[in-house]
């Protein structure tokens, strides 16, 4: 029939052809998607949340142990502000970072050389590694039923052939390439790796773009949300405003 929808799985997946009506299709893909809970305390352990950017603060401007108590005391003379903020010294606040690290890995950082024109300049990068990010995802019981591990081909009959198209990730070609270079019982992880530049940041003395990883496993809902199976800030893309000086600085 005209507009059916064919879904072809990847033969690793095991699974058959299915041919449906656009409509049948169409209602599949309407049902609302199972609600994943939202992790609406990301910022534990610390207690509150502006505890935890107030916190943020005082690491972004590598404030040191004076500096983050004299911050402390002036919050605490604030009179009004939304949120609470309970932290009482610089040494608790390290304590909460100590907590907070077991929970996710710390930035590392490595000088990173770029050559231009025969010259090359060394510049510092933070990253946090990947693989805990990727195991907490895999493995998370509330996120198992969602991933998608095998590659699908979906095409609209015209009436004359078979046209495709493209849908989730798990639905391009490369997901079906990459699946097929794989042992049978293999399966990808693939992850989406950007630097937003709609939000310039600071972190340390530097200022740059977080660099977000998402889990293309994952439906466009939960992977572009904000709770869990949502983005993760793993690096910085820093901002080399001298760049053009220092080049020039090597020249002479």
């Amino acid at each position: 029939e005209i507009d059916d929808i064919k879904t072809e799985f990847h033969p690793h997946s095991g699974k058959p052809v299915v041919v449906e009506t656009f409509e049948a299709f169409s209602f599949n893909s309407l049902l609302d998607p199972a609600q994943v809970p939202a992790d609406f305390e990301p910022w534990k352990p610390f207690r509150t949340r502006f505890d935890y950017e107030v916190s943020e603060f005082a690491l972004r401007a590598n404030l040191n142990k004076e500096m983050t108590g004299d911050l402390i005391d002036l919050l605490h003379k604030a009179a009004n502000h939304s949120d609470q903020f309970t932290i009482q010294s610089s040494t608790e606040m390290q304590k909460l970072w100590d907590l907070a690290s077991v929970k996710y890995p710390a930035f590392e950082k490595k000088k990173i050389s770029v050559s231009h024109q025969g010259l090359e300049g060394d510049f510092d990068v933070s990253f946090r590694p990947l693989w805990d990010w990727v195991v907490d995802i895999a493995t998370n019981p509330r996120l198992c039923s969602e991933l998608e591990w095998d590659a699908r081909k979906y095409s609209k009959f015209d009436g004359q052939q078979w046209k495709y198209f493209i849908d989730e990730p798990w639905t391009a070609k490369a997901w079906w390439h990459i699946q097929s270079e794989l042992p049978a019982d293999g399966k990808p992880f693939l992850i989406i790796l950007y630097a937003d530049k709609s939000k310039l940041s600071s972190f340390g003395t530097q200022k740059g773009y977080p660099v977000i990883a998402r889990c293309a496993n994952l439906p466009s809902h939960i992977r572009n949300g904000v709770g869990i199976g949502g983005g993760r800030v793993v690096g910085w893309l820093p901002i080399v405003r001298d760049f053009e000086f220092f080049m020039r600085y090597l020249i002479c």
